[in-house]
């Protein structure tokens, strides 16, 4: 099977019928009406498009219950992260303060480094028992080490088609029966919450509502594009590594610039999943629209990259923008990103946020 157009579904198994979004199949190839109570509206604030940039305020979630027993579990609280990264951590010393005394209970973190060629999944004390000389964390992430698990180097990924990657992270991670949901993040991303708010956001306040909408920030109305950068539930993840009518992680079954963001959106709605649009991770695709916006000093805003931004330097006003904001992380960011303003660096602005309750 592979995907028709923009538009609507094409299944091999249906003679070539192009099927709409907001529909399902069933296994004897019968198509059925999404319920509209899965699928929440877009906010009148949502700026949809190519560049993104969308700085959502704290009320940006619409809580509604799925209500249906089918998209209900136990309850689960663990967050379940994956971190991809080249070489090491890029952040090392933010990640050790965002998850300091945050219960082990709660999270896990995954890696992949996509430059160290990892022979093998593993928790990191094994990966350094048996790989001892491939590489090891920076002292300030010691505290960590029991809840991270290192992630076999996916050979066939490449940026633009990190879905080999996901479906590694989301195999592993789904057979941990307490884990609740699944969060992507790029070595380039940096905590803009304390991780007691995600997880009250994310998985206490919907448990209480019922509700259990995976979050993405798509591109369109249609729904057929989004960033990767979002929240996906246990029930989206297990009911897409089930899926069998086709390959997730071949490119040719997910076409497009970039597999990772066409994948998830396209499948949520070919398997009547719930989904609302939500910023999880903020990023920009357009410098001008940050230096409109988002800072008092547009000269300050400083990349060496623009799509997305890859910021060298920031202002004080675009930062508490950013922690004030419904975000919980935002990218992407130098190592050395410096807030010229104060005189000090980002990842110390961060830090310093993190530990100020």
């Amino acid at each position: 099977a592979s995907w028709c157009n923009g538009d609507c579904f094409w299944s091999s198994e249906n003679g070539g019928e192009c099927l709409p979004f907001g529909h399902s199949s069933t296994v004897d190839g019968r198509y059925n009406q999404i319920d509209p109570e899965i699928t929440v509206p877009f906010p009148d604030r949502a700026h949809l498009g190519f560049s993104q940039c969308q700085m959502p305020t704290k009320d940006q979630f619409t809580m509604i219950s799925t209500g249906d027993s089918k998209h209900q579990r136990a309850p689960k609280k663990k967050i379940a992260f994956l971190l991809m990264e080249y070489d090491n951590v890029t952040f090392p010393d933010v990640w050790s303060q965002y998850f300091r005394n945050v219960d082990s209970s709660n999270y896990v973190l995954y890696m992949h480094l996509q430059n160290r060629k990892i022979p093998e999944t593993m928790d990191y004390h094994e990966f350094q028992s048996k790989h001892p000389n491939i590489f090891s964390f920076h002292k300030s992430m010691l505290n960590m080490t029991d809840n991270i698990r290192i992630l076999r180097t996916r050979d066939d990924s490449s940026w633009g088609h990190l879905m080999p990657i996901l479906l590694s992270f989301w195999r592993e991670a789904v057979a941990d029966n307490t884990i609740a949901g699944f969060i992507p993040l790029s070595g380039s991303c940096l905590p803009v919450k304390r991780f007691a708010h995600l997880s009250r956001r994310l998985v206490t306040d919907r448990a209480k509502k019922r509700a259990n909408h995976s979050i993405l920030n798509f591109s369109n109305e249609a729904r057929t594009k989004a960033s990767l950068w979002g929240y996906l539930t246990r029930h989206a993840v297990s009911e897409m590594i089930r899926f069998e009518g086709g390959d997730l992680g071949d490119k040719e079954f997910c076409p497009g610039a970039a597999s990772e963001e066409v994948c998830p959106a396209q499948m949520v709605s070919r398997l009547g999943l719930p989904n609302q649009h939500g910023v999880i991770t903020f990023d920009c695709w357009s410098l001008g629209t940050i230096q409109a916006n988002y800072t008092a000093n547009p000269e300050a805003i400083n990349a060496t990259k623009t799509q997305p931004c890859n910021f060298m330097s920031v202002d004080s006003t675009l930062m508490k923008r950013l922690v004030t904001s419904g975000a919980f992380f935002a990218r992407k960011f130098e190592p050395n990103a410096f807030i010229q303003d104060m005189q000090i660096p980002v990842r110390a602005y961060i830090k310093s946020f993190l530990l100020n309750k």
